[in-house]
């Protein structure tokens, strides 16, 4: 594919990078110009806001050739064949227009580079919750009403059909349904290897509660911990042939990092187990999101737990900073990480549910790391969105339709601690067992 552009700029060739070769299949060269352009044999896309006949024109905005990070919003349309428009673009239509040529009527190519750059996240003076996390609220997929739906996937689809039509012998890579399950373990398990300390405060606690006897029969093996249903998920994953992915706290610091502690055995056996069935990754602390040297300490303390250090992560309470966060992973080794999602809202954070590369603004490079997106979480479908167990169960439903129609990624969100019927979690057990049935695409 030959791609005809005023100029090859970081921005142009991540989005032609993400577009055409790692979601199309598309071998692509750029040119500026217009003369060899016009006469090439080849399959081309034109990149301006001059028609070219015979070929592809998508109308180019000056986002892609910018270096700075402007303060602005862009203007979203709704559209009855692409969904929603950003940089809508009038061309001047000839009268005599050869057949076959098409023309998009946005800049289809800035507003990809737009959600999936998350440039919407480095505008100043957006509203943070209490742990500084980018609200959902903020976000123009929120706010137009198409968080729910990963537009970027069905631009995509729409875009092929379109170069279907230009070019018909044209052959794309082929993109299959996944779906992953990630698990965090904030809390190993709920009594067994607690600290000293951590034992005593237990002690009081189910005494003030009632519910001494039970943590003295977990304690001492008469009965199951409720935190340790680690064989249940790996039997979920191995009937379905679904992958897990399990990420671990590994600090017992206090505050909002209070997993067991690392030198307890219950916990050195678990990872060591869990290890030989799944991928497994850090979930670096929230003392750590923002301090470097914690990070260090956590990774090197994988190591010591895992014999190997982590290649893939998730930020405890999906803290991210951007850009600093993937950087400071980017230093510790990290090439894939699960944290690009919302905590009190289910839905595509990057309009998106494809993994994609990170794109750092401040730089204008691509980071060696690979984003994966979550659209939905245990604890914000009870908690944040209130859900009854039935309703989260349609809410599962509705999302894994959405990527099954777009031949993408349907990850979820869920704790090994969020079975317990003692701390709110009654019949969720069912609502985890949704995750793994079939649903059928809804005919339109």
């Amino acid at each position: 594919m030959l791609v005809y552009c005023a100029h090859e700029s970081p921005r142009v060739k991540y989005v032609l990078d993400e577009i055409l070769v790692r979601r199309l299949g598309i071998k692509y060269k750029t040119t500026d110009n217009a003369d060899y352009f016009e006469k090439t044999s080849s399959n081309r896309i034109n990149y301006s806001n001059t028609i070219f006949t015979n070929c592809i024109n998508i109308p180019a905005s000056n986002l892609l050739y910018e270096e700075d990070i402007r303060i602005f919003e862009p203007e979203i349309k709704q559209d009855e064949n692409w969904f929603y428009m950003m940089f809508p673009f009038n061309w001047e239509m000839p009268h005599d227009l050869p057949q076959p040529t098409q023309l998009l009527p946005f800049d289809l190519f800035s507003s990809f580079f737009y959600f999936i750059s998350r440039y919407e996240e480095y505008q100043p003076n957006v509203k943070r919750d209490e742990h500084g996390r980018y609200k959902a609220e903020n976000s123009l997929a929120y706010k137009c009403g198409f968080l729910h739906m990963p537009l970027l996937d069905s631009w995509i689809d729409l875009f092929k059909q379109e170069l279907s039509l230009q070019y018909s012998s044209i052959q794309f890579k082929e993109n299959n349904f996944k779906q992953i399950s990630t698990i965090d373990i904030d809390f190993a398990f709920k009594f067994l290897g607690l600290s000293t300390s951590a034992r005593f405060r237990k002690t009081i606690g189910t005494l003030v509660k009632g519910k001494f006897s039970d943590f003295t029969k977990a304690l001492y093996g008469v009965e199951k911990d409720p935190y340790d249903t680690y064989q249940m998920i790996l039997q979920k994953s191995k009937d379905s042939g679904i992958e897990n992915r399990f990420f671990f706290l590994l600090s017992d610091r206090g505050g909002f990092d209070k997993n067991i502690s690392m030198k307890a055995v219950e916990m050195k056996n678990l990872c060591k187990y869990l290890l030989t069935q799944a991928i497994c990754g850090i979930h670096p602390s929230y003392a750590s999101s923002l301090n470097r040297k914690l990070l260090k300490e956590e990774k090197e303390l994988f190591f010591e737990l895992f014999g190997v250090y982590p290649r893939t992560s998730r930020q405890h309470f999906l803290k991210i900073r951007l850009p600093e966060t993937y950087r400071n992973l980017v230093d510790m080794g990290i090439s894939e990480d699960y944290t690009m999602a919302y905590s009190e809202a289910p839905g595509f954070r990057a309009s998106t549910s494809y993994p994609f590369q990170f794109f750092d603004l401040s730089t204008q490079e691509v980071l060696p790391i690979t984003i994966y997106s979550s659209c939905l979480m245990d604890v914000g479908l009870k908690n944040y969105s209130k859900l009854t167990p039935e309703n989260a169960i349609q809410m599962i439903q509705h999302f894994k339709r959405e990527t099954m129609r777009v031949n993408g990624y349907f990850i979820s969100i869920w704790h090994n601690s969020s079975f317990d019927e003692d701390e709110g979690w009654a019949n969720w057990k069912e609502v985890f067992d949704s995750l793994y049935e079939n649903v059928e695409l809804e005919h339109e």
